[in-house]
């Protein structure tokens, strides 16, 4: 298919949706006007990007993640490394479907980085075999607009949006499914936009998550131990858990992953730079992979 093909594939999947989001500034109603801009009914206006997503942050927002973070995250995603991690969440989804009553199902990856989680999550559902519960539509935001950018160049076919989990522009009760994967989360804007009964799936890291890494860089410091207590139960003061499970494994590494998983990981973060070299020249062969799934369930 031709560029402007896929360009015009991109918009036509947000404009399918526009009716999902709401106006980031009043909050009003969204649609889209003549020159395929999203034009709110208070005249406020956002434009459709040539790659198809679009920038709903009203206002400025400081972005920590680098491009060339999110390229090695991307690297790193494609070498399979969240593999067992993202098949257990699409199970998850799968067993979860049935009990929904809409024919079309939406779900949204909040923090969704460069995309590349989602689009295989989907790309799992897609390809599970079961019989077809309707459309299922995947909408990916993070406040990155980098993040946004790559994940609309390499994923045509989800609804992508440069947006604030603070002021998440959608309207309340219009998602299915939430995705928070090792991302920033907002329960009070989470609960609004979830419908009744939908799911909220969070992502944290594990005690021993990337371990080899932490031990290096924080070798006889307070940060060397890690421990996902406290986030778990700020998570719980919000929803209510219907289930909470370890998934732990071990990934195998050459120098070049390493490096990748070194500069895609915040933990690298203000690391002095002769620690960061001490593990890219160290001997390791493999990386522990931790996390813990909580499943919730939007009772209001």
């Amino acid at each position: 298919m031709s560029s402007k093909g896929v360009n015009f594939l991109r918009k036509q999947k947000f404009i399918d949706n526009v009716s999902l989001f709401k106006c980031p500034i009043c909050g009003k109603d969204m649609g889209i006007n003549e020159t395929r801009s999203l034009v709110c009914t208070d005249n406020h206006s956002f434009d459709l990007a040539k790659k198809g997503y679009v920038n709903l942050l009203a206002g400025s927002r400081k972005d920590e993640y680098s491009k060339e973070m999110l390229e090695a995250r991307k690297q790193v995603c494609d070498r399979g490394f969240f593999e067992p991690l993202l098949e257990r969440i699409s199970s998850l989804i799968l067993e979860a479907i049935p009990g929904f009553q809409p024919a079309s199902i939406k779900i949204l990856d909040a923090g969704c980085g460069e995309g590349t989680h989602l689009a295989k999550v989907l790309a799992d559902l897609e390809n599970s075999g079961k019989p077809p519960w309707g459309d299922i539509t995947g909408i990916g935001i993070d406040i990155s607009r980098e993040g946004i950018q790559i994940a609309s160049k390499n994923y045509h076919h989800i609804v992508w949006c440069v947006a604030d989990l603070a002021r998440i522009p959608i309207k309340d009760g219009k998602v299915d499914i939430i995705l928070n994967i090792l991302s920033p989360s907002n329960y009070k804007e989470f609960k609004r936009i979830l419908a009744r009964n939908g799911l909220l799936l969070k992502v944290v890291p594990g005690t021993d998550y990337l371990g080899e890494l932490r031990s290096v860089f924080y070798d006889q410091t307070d940060k060397e131990a890690y421990s996902n207590e406290q986030v778990i139960k700020h998570f719980s003061s919000s929803f209510n858990i219907i289930n909470m499970e370890q998934i732990k494994y071990e990934f195998a590494v050459t120098r070049e992953v390493l490096e990748e998983i070194t500069r895609m990981t915040p933990l690298s973060w203000g690391v002095p730079k002769d620690r960061l070299d001490k593990v890219i020249a160290s001997e390791i062969k493999k990386i522990t992979v931790d996390f813990t799934l909580v499943l919730a369930r939007n009772s209001t």
